[in-house]
């Protein structure tokens, strides 16, 4: 049986996690002349591969004007040089969405209207939620956000013929996706998200590691 690994050993059964939850959620309300329905939480997800540390996760939920409402990371996920071997390329899509994403969502008290992924490999996610899995990354930057591989199950497109921003769904409505992550785009930064998330984890266990 797989068991929990500090820097090092196997992959986990479930992770453990740090939780922090901030302040009390603030409501969006929805106006009138809205003609797409604004979530009231936003979720971002990523997973960072530390130097000397291993695989962390870390799930950011927001409301729709863009303050944090709760943060979750796990501790490191290290796999071995011989499961690396055995799993070859489907190891951080299984790593990934089974092991770090999955449990973060289900650590967390609320339900965002929509999951924001920083990785490609997270998008099997949508196989273990009922609310979309998306994949956002800025055309512009190559090496700011893994860009995806092509699979049947997803769908890729541009948000405007004018922006930079590109999604990628898995398992969701292809119009219903494109409403969404348009009216959300044009609220807050889809993109920007993922640097605290990273700062986040990085202070996490740099501090762990003092």
């Amino acid at each position: 049986m797989m068991k929990p690994s500090k820097g090092g050993g196997r992959l986990p059964s479930i992770p453990w996690f740090v939780t922090c939850a901030i302040g009390r959620p603030i409501p969006i309300m929805e106006t009138s002349e809205s003609p797409v329905s604004i979530p009231e939480y936003v979720g971002f997800l990523s997973v960072l591969d530390i130097e000397g540390v291993g695989f962390c996760g870390g799930y950011l939920l927001l409301n729709s004007s863009g303050r944090p409402v709760e943060f979750h990371c796990t501790l490191p996920v290290n796999p071995d040089r011989a499961q690396r071997i055995l799993y070859g390329k489907s190891l951080e899509p299984f790593l990934f969405a089974q092991h770090i994403g999955k449990p973060l969502l289900e650590k967390s008290r609320l339900s965002p209207g929509a999951v924001f992924v920083e990785q490609a490999s997270l998008l099997d996610l949508h196989t273990h939620s009922a609310m979309p899995v998306i994949h956002v990354w800025n055309e512009g930057l190559d090496n700011l956000v893994e860009q995806p591989p092509d699979t049947d199950s997803s769908s890729a497109e541009s948000i405007a013929p004018e922006s930079i921003l590109e999604y990628r769904s898995g398992g969701s409505n292809g119009e219903a996706t494109s409403s969404l992550v348009e009216m959300l785009d044009r609220r807050i930064d889809l993109l920007e998200p993922f640097e605290r998330i990273r700062e986040a984890l990085h202070e996490a266990h740099s501090v762990r590691a003092a």
